[in-house]
């Protein structure tokens, strides 16, 4: 997964090198650089916003099967899709 998030990070580097001006450029270049090099600590924030994130993700998926909802979480994002078709086959939907 890392190693997936580092190749998109690079390409998306190259890619604002060209799109932007030079201000924004040296400032993403040192995030990536800064990144690239913790790649495998925990300062690393590739690593650690799924660890912070991670917590949350179980409280909503928590939450929507409490509530019948059936939820299907993710291993590395914070996108979560849910299906909601239990809810409208127990109660009545007036217009």
């Amino acid at each position: 997964m890392l190693k997936y998030l580092s190749d998109v990070g690079t390409t998306a580097f190259v890619r604002v090198h060209f799109m932007f001006t030079n201000h924004f450029n040296e400032a993403v270049a040192i995030c990536f650089e800064t990144e690239k090099k913790r790649t495998n600590s925990a300062e690393c924030y590739l690593n650690s916003i799924s660890q912070e994130l991670k917590p949350k993700r179980d409280k909503m998926a928590r939450f929507l099967q409490e509530l019948g909802v059936v939820p299907t979480v993710p291993d590395g994002g914070y996108f979560m899709i849910a299906d909601f078709s239990n809810l409208s086959k127990s109660a009545p939907v007036i217009f």
